[in-house]
């Protein structure tokens, strides 16, 4: 049977590999599709596209692998669906799952390794300083020789990431392979996907025109019609105009006049500096600052947590939000609205990115990565091959639309050309069911495995092609205002993975900070001197070990 399946699957990928030049994205009746799932690269991709043939070894020894990952649900079995068993019956083996929360993430797999005694297989949030320490005490398991060509599906997602082939020039070998989040780059350099979230209904109603692009200033007169106004009725709390938490209010009004305001940067001097004293930061400042005084703000915006920001949108309270911008939120995020508000999202939600008040997007390119692998030295050399075989096969456009659209006859099925066509059951509304709801083992097992969901979201024909159609938008604003003209700031690797007594120790949480100097009393800009003439002494002592390394 395994066989048989294997043989049909293979035979399917030279129908995958062959339309993979010519997607275009998902059809408007998102029933069917031509898209590779990892398979596309882009500008920035650093290898071809390697051959799909996952490497071979003999499976007769059953394995039990322990894995640690964030989000495992307690009690459940994730050897237990027929979407496991199809890739642990391939390679024979089970996983033996160990869940991990967000607040302990970081600290418990710091204990594991450094106590030479982690699981085989972690999910580990990354950290360079902790990476090299790891790798230096020999507590790490390095790639083996060859694997570059033994696992290429695997290799070119740690060089298309960026960071993978970055931080084994630095730390003298591979220790982690960075788990990639797109092979098709929204824009290129790769830009976050947060953006202004805002009542459209509302801004009709105040007599604005909804738009995906909006500058500092037109979100603060936006904010002042809905304060004054009131088009989400009189009932006390209906008319919060901007329902923003601190860390993100800072992206609001500070990082569209300077992305560095939260960190340091190499000037056109060939010199570090930091990013908090600069001009513009005090200019963002002071928007800031006036927006607070006008009432345009969420009264206990400082003490918001737990999303509750996301909740006074979601039930109608508040007229913008910020929040992330690519196609799942959007998915998790219009039913709620729509259950709690009896409104359609579609015509009463508008997503705009944020320039500044020039009309530039601002901003800074992203690493192509969420979280890392690293492997105990410990594991047995031939269960770390058994792995990797089930990784590197994870990795295929075959393994990834077995992850991606379930199993082929029973959840999808090709019609006559090539096209992958949903057959799974449907719901109430004629909507599939969740594919995570049918296959749990999906999140986060499989769902991060190696390569994140984020690509195949852009293009998921399960997903109405209204949302599709505004993530898409967004994106190629801020292209079209970011990197085409110039405003974007590129990685530097030096610093991301720059290691140092004061860098390591120096931590300021920007988001906090710059909030207490909003609501202190007194002109801002004394405020911000003031905190600036309090920090200097430990912004210095950054600053000379970043220069002594690496100033021109």
């Amino acid at each position: 049977m395994l066989a048989k399946r294997w043989i049909a699957l293979m035979a399917c990928l030279v129908l995958i590999a062959a339309l993979a030049a010519c997607q275009s994205g998902a059809p408007a009746d998102g029933a069917a599709t031509t898209a590779p799932v990892s398979g596309a690269t882009s500008a920035q991709n650093k290898t071809d596209a390697p051959p799909e043939e996952p490497a071979q070894s003999d499976y007769g020894e059953h394995m039990v692998v322990s894995y640690a990952a964030v989000a495992m649900t307690e009690g459940l079995d994730y050897n237990a669906d027929d979407l496991t068993k199809l890739f642990l019956e391939k390679f024979n083996m089970e996983w033996d799952t160990i869940g991990l929360t967000w607040d302990n993430w970081g600290e418990k797999v710091r204990i594991w390794v450094n106590a030479n005694d982690m699981p085989d297989f972690v999910m580990m949030n990354f950290n360079y300083t902790d990476i090299k320490n790891y790798a230096e005490q020999g507590l790490l398991r390095t790639m083996p020789d060859g694997w570059e060509s033994q696992y290429p599906n695997l290799y070119r997602i740690h060089q298309n990431t960026g960071l993978g082939e970055a931080v084994a020039e630095r730390v003298g070998g591979v220790y982690m392979l960075p788990r990639i989040i797109y092979f098709t780059l929204p824009t290129d350099p790769l830009v976050g996907h947060t953006v202004l979230w805002y009542r459209s209904d509302w801004a009709q109603t105040v007599g604005l025109t909804p738009s995906n692009k909006m500058t500092v200033d037109e979100i603060m007169n936006m904010a002042r019609l809905f304060r004054d106004q009131r088009p989400g009725g009189e009932a006390a709390g209906n008319n919060v105009p901007l329902s923003i938490n601190a860390g993100d209010l800072a992206s609001i009004f500070i990082a569209p006049f300077n992305p560095y305001y939260s960190g340091y940067y190499k000037g056109d001097d060939g010199k570090y500096h930091w990013g908090g004293e600069d001009a513009s930061t005090l200019e963002g400042l002071k928007l800031y600052r006036q927006a607070y005084e006008e009432g345009l703000l969420n009264p206990d915006f400082f003490a918001l947590k737990n999303g509750e920001e996301k909740d006074d949108f979601n039930t109608g309270r508040a007229g913008a939000m910020f929040n992330g911008g690519f196609a799942k939120i959007l998915k998790d995020s219009y039913p709620k609205f729509q259950t709690n508000t009896g409104l359609d999202p579609f015509t009463s939600i508008q997503l705009a990115y944020v320039c500044d008040n020039n009309g530039d997007y601002i901003g800074k390119e992203i690493t192509n990565y969420w979280s890392v692998s690293i492997f105990s030295p410990k594991m047995a050399d031939n269960k770390f091959t058994r792995l990797l075989d089930l990784l590197e096969y994870a990795s295929t456009d075959e393994g990834q639309t077995i992850i991606r659209f379930g199993l082929e006859g029973i959840d999808w099925k090709r019609d006559a050309s090539g096209k992958i066509e949903i057959i799974r059951e449907t719901i109430e509304d004629g909507s599939f069911i969740n594919l995570q709801d049918k296959y749990p083992s999906l999140n986060p097992v499989y769902n991060n495995l190696t390569v994140l969901p984020d690509d195949f979201s852009m293009n998921d024909p399960t997903t109405d092609q209204r949302i599709l159609d505004i993530c898409k938008g967004l994106f190629a604003g801020k292209q079209k205002d970011g990197f085409d003209k110039g405003n974007l700031k590129l990685v530097d690797y030096d610093l991301t993975l720059f290691s140092a007594p004061n860098f390591d120790k120096v931590s300021i949480p920007y988001g906090d900070e710059y909030a207490r100097l909003v609501v202190a009393d007194g002109d801002i800009e004394a405020n911000w001197k003031a905190w600036i003439a309090e920090k200097r002494a430990q912004i210095d002592a950054v600053l000379e070990e970043l220069n002594a390394a690496y100033a021109q």
